[in-house]
């Protein structure tokens, strides 16, 4: 939930220096990790367009007048001023978004000591390399990385233990 407050806080933020909606975008690696943002720019009434993997090749401009969510697959092809990208934590495998599964870290080799394994852990932190590089040129002015923070107690807001170091 936080995350979430935080990226509408920066769309409303460039709205208000005069963006258009439809120079926004919000991107994650998988569309089910955009539901909450679906459900929350919804609620406050900023209007969205959603892209999906299998749709055709966007035109060279996102639809004016709306923020474009989307997944990275969906939106190669084109840019705009203003890009979040979501949920940098977040395994595209897993279904339990109430869980970050830490599948982008990127920066670190494993394999149990078994070097088929590691060349395999290797090419699958490469391409998710390939696909950050992917969102992060697709904004022209600001870019935004973010991520899930797990939640403290009882589903509330982040406690300082409870934050990744």
């Amino acid at each position: 939930a936080l995350e979430v407050r935080l990226v509408l806080d920066q769309l409303r933020m460039w709205r208000d220096r005069g963006k258009a909606w439809g120079e926004m975008s919000v991107l994650a690696l998988s569309s089910g990790h955009l539901t909450d943002f679906m459900d929350e720019l919804k609620n406050a009434g900023i209007p969205y367009a959603e892209r999906k993997d299998k749709d055709p090749p966007p035109p060279p401009h996102p639809p004016y007048g709306r923020v474009t969510l989307g997944t990275i697959h969906s939106v190669k092809g084109w840019e705009c001023d203003v890009v979040c990208v979501v949920r940098l934590n977040y395994d595209s495998t897993k279904t339990d978004e109430a869980q970050p599964a830490f599948g982008w870290s990127i920066f670190c080799r494993s394999g149990g000591g078994d070097p088929a394994l590691a060349d395999k852990v290797q090419a699958q932190q490469l391409e998710k390399v390939r696909l950050l590089y992917t969102a992060m040129s697709r904004a022209r002015r600001f870019l935004s990385l973010s991520c899930a923070l797990p939640t403290g107690r009882n589903g509330g807001e982040p406690t300082r233990r409870s934050l990744p170091v």
